[in-house]
Order: structure tokens, then sequence, then C-alpha cells
């Protein structure tokens, strides 16, 4: 199946899923170090994105969404003050949760009454 990598960070799930037969169509990650290791583990040219801001339309067709927890963010606000878990659930959900269930649920939904609807389950 194809998947997607977000939140890719060095590449764990992919290689679990690329081991498992699987093949990655998409990553995307927004910290400059994993993806230069990423890059390197995998012999790729990604740059560092943000995946708020990435066009859904360039997105490629996948089976899988992967999503690694965007934490390294969601640990200090920018001028260095601690967030407490619930705050940090909040941020979470707001800006990237919420983007990413649409996404799947429009995925769902093409592949609703088709012949690989049973893939969703």
């Amino acid at each position: 199946m194809r998947f997607i990598d977000l939140f890719g960070g060095i590449g764990g799930f992919r290689l679990g899923l690329e081991r498992c037969g699987h093949e990655c169509v998409y990553y995307c990650d927004w910290d400059k170090h994993a993806v230069s290791v990423y890059n390197k583990n995998f012999r790729e040219k990604h740059e560092p994105a943000d995946i708020t801001k990435v066009d859904a339309g360039s997105i490629p067709d996948h089976d899988i969404l992967c999503g690694g927890f965007p934490d390294g963010w969601t640990s200090t606000y920018p001028d260095g003050e601690a967030v407490s878990d619930s705050q940090r659930y909040k941020m979470l959900g707001n800006s990237v949760v919420v983007p990413v269930i649409e996404s799947i649920g429009k995925r769902l939904g093409e592949l609703a009454g088709s012949e690989t609807s049973h893939r969703v389950i």
C-alpha cells in the first residue's frame, strides 16, 4: 500500500512500513535537523515544511496516513515559558489534528462504495 509520512521525523514509521512492503509517497516535517537525518537515511532531498501550509492537493493519493506526534514545538511557548499538557493538546488539536482528520475524512469518502473500501477497516 501507499502511505504518507506526516511529522515523519527521522523516518521510524517509514522504516517499519517499508519493511512490510509498503511504499512511502510523501513526507513532511518542519524540523530542519530531523529532515536532514531523514534525507541521509533515505537518500532523498526534502526541505522542512509546515504541514498546515501545504496545499492538500499536492499530497499524493495514499492508503495509509502515518503521523508522528509533533511534540517538539508543544513543550514551550516561543518565549520559553513552559506549557501544560492540557495546553499542548489544545494547541495540537486546533492547529494540526483537525486538518489531518478532515483529510482522512475526505479520503474515506472517496473510498466509500469503491472496491478498495475494505482497506479502511
